[in-house]
């Protein structure tokens, strides 16, 4: 149990210090888009808090992103994303749930999720170190948490490129 927790570390840390190395032409070189990528998000997330506030209880209904798109854009950031740019999502799961279900789906989420993970590591506790079953147990916990980290920024295109492979 502690070996495999020891072995998902060193590849997280690994992955990271692989991206970090890129702007010295080792790894992957990010820099170069993070900053804009990152400022786009950050404004399809002040747009999807505004979402919210317009229906905060029961929310604007699935998929409602992109259709309340341009009434929630404001003029300021219309030169910093382009004219023509448009979204169908705020790039973060879970302000997806509260923008299409309100406080009402978006807790709900949140509850199921962090239920999910509670018990998750309350089984991993209860589970022999012994057992067949750790291993798979840890795997599916952690495979849990990278994606819910993902979700934090851009679940959607992660679900694209795995599908498409592009």
């Amino acid at each position: 149990s502690q070996t495999l927790f020891g072995l998902l570390s060193l590849l997280v840390l690994g992955g990271i210090a692989f991206i970090a190395a890129g702007p010295f032409g080792l790894g992957w070189d990010l820099t170069s888009r993070i900053p804009q990528t990152l400022l786009f998000r950050v404004i399809y997330w002040k747009m999807g808090m505004s979402m919210i506030q317009e229906s905060p209880f029961l929310g604007l209904g699935f998929d409602s992103y992109l259709d309340n798109f341009r009434a929630h854009l404001e003029s300021r950031y219309v030169d910093t994303i382009g004219e023509g740019v448009i979204s169908d999502s705020p790039h973060n799961l879970f302000l997806d749930f509260f923008i299409s279900g309100g406080i009402l789906l978006g807790f709900f989420v949140l509850v199921c999720v962090g239920l999910a993970i509670f018990k998750s590591f309350k089984n991993l506790k209860e589970v022999d170190e012994s057992s067949s079953l750790s291993q798979p147990n840890e795997i599916l916990l952690a495979i849990l948490i990278m994606y819910l980290a993902i979700a934090f920024i851009s679940p959607f295109q992660l679900s694209f490129i795995i599908v498409t492979g592009k």
